[in-house]
């Protein structure tokens, strides 16, 4: 059940600006006013489901009547009917954003919900593996989407449980290495733009190389050398990989992208600890994306994926190492294209390549046509062999086609693979 606050004014004016913030749309629930009468209504969290997805239509709707109006404009730009319907279509369009925003602004909870648990748990699960952990918690109040909350809640366990069995040391081990024998967790959650990103750090012993490329190795993923050539981060990344079966982490990565499309970044320090980030968008559903098209097929690429847009000059490309590289002013990125990745076929260079991040890690992902940008509705991949590539969803364009939402983290993970390989070879 969400708590609200009855005096939520919901706006009036259609000219509303999509950055402010309504992070205070949603009040403790002893909030209350005058006359020690409470402003607050109870309303079951299906009822917000319903209006949300509701809402969800209503933007695709809305973004093929713009499209049809600004055809109508190229095809008749004088007739006073079509520019009516366009000034009509803008209004729409503030509209609906007051509407979308309002409606997102009642799911958002504070993530104490979900971090308050977490201590004791993780005291007594250190305590039956023999060691000693004293857990801060930080950011508590960020808000987040009342999904975003269901859906973390499992790999943020799974990593939690882990850090508190296996990365903090023993006492003895942690004595001996110059550490307080009681070791430290650190849970944090702050808002990145449109982000949450949430840390867990501690100061044990970190991913270890020979556990993190042993796990590697086991599973089949790669040769020993190939496992060695890797960096640090870059090990400690891919154990958290459905494919790595050996690895404890297995299922975080897949828990993760299944349930709200989030993305990993490990900073790994053996013997001094580890940092695992996971960047997940602070409302759901609805995704603001660019549409490109690559061989036969269009793609969709999350906007807060994308730093930079450019078209491609064949004096930009060069090969280094044996893998593709684009520069773009004083960067070298790892140039990947689109068409090969997903199984097409590729004639010359890609005529546009977008710059594409995930934490600290980035790459140029080549494109034939960048088509839109587009707000769309996510929707969950049904057949089990798209789940196994670099997708994390799938949506309806404009145009009323399916298209794959690309999961950039695993994108970028098979570009440092292949990379990995071409050194090691």
């Amino acid at each position: 059940v969400l708590e609200l606050d009855g005096i939520v004014d919901w706006g009036s004016p259609p000219e509303v600006d999509p950055a402010v913030d309504r992070s205070d749309w949603v009040r403790p629930a002893t909030a209350s006013h005058a006359g020690g009468q409470s402003d607050i209504i109870k309303i079951d969290a299906s009822v917000i489901d319903g209006l949300m997805s509701n809402v969800g239509e209503m933007v695709q709707q809305r973004s093929k009547l713009q499209m049809l109006a600004e055809q109508l404009k190229r095809e008749f730009p004088a007739h006073s009917a079509v520019e009516d319907l366009c000034r009509t279509t803008e209004t729409l369009q503030r509209s609906m954003v007051t509407v979308q925003t309002g409606i997102m602004g009642t799911r958002l909870l504070p993530l104490s919900r979900l971090f308050d648990n977490y201590p004791r748990v993780l005291r007594d699960v250190a305590r039956i593996a023999d060691r000693e952990a004293e857990v801060k918690i930080i950011g508590s109040d960020t808000l987040v989407d009342k999904s975003i909350i269901d859906g973390i809640a499992e790999p943020l366990m799974t990593i939690l449980r882990f850090a508190a069995s296996h990365l903090i040391e023993k006492p003895f081990d942690r004595e001996a290495a110059g550490k307080s024998k009681v070791g430290s967790i650190r849970l944090s959650a702050r808002h990145q733009g449109s982000q949450v990103v949430i840390s867990v750090e501690d100061d044990g012993r970190g991913f270890t190389r020979d556990d993190c490329a042993g796990w590697i190795v086991e599973s089949g993923l790669m040769t020993a050398e190939q496992a060695g050539a890797l960096g640090d981060d870059e090990r400690a990344l891919l154990i958290f990989e459905s494919d790595v079966t050996k690895s404890p982490l297995r299922r975080v990565t897949s828990m993760l992208r299944t349930g709200v499309g989030g993305a990993l970044l490990v900073r790994n320090t053996p013997g001094a600890g580890s940092r695992i980030d996971l960047i997940v968008p602070m409302k759901s559903a609805i995704l603001s994306a660019v549409l490109v098209a690559a061989g036969k097929s269009a793609y969709t690429v999350p906007l807060q994926a994308i730093i930079e847009i450019t078209r491609i000059d064949p004096s930009m490309v060069k090969t280094i190492a044996g893998s593709p590289t684009m520069r773009l002013r004083d960067d070298v990125f790892p140039l990947l294209d689109a068409r090969t990745l997903f199984g097409d076929v590729a004639e010359g260079n890609p005529a546009f390549a977008l710059v594409i991040t995930t934490g600290q890690a980035r790459a140029a992902l080549g494109v034939d046509r960048v088509i839109s940008k587009q707000d769309m509705i996510i929707r969950q991949i049904d057949d089990a062999r798209l789940r196994r590539g670099p997708f994390s969803g799938t949506t309806l364009t404009q145009e009323g086609r399916v298209s794959l939402v690309l999961d950039v983290q695993r994108v970028l993970a098979s570009a440092h693979e292949h990379a990995a390989a071409s050194r090691a070879k």
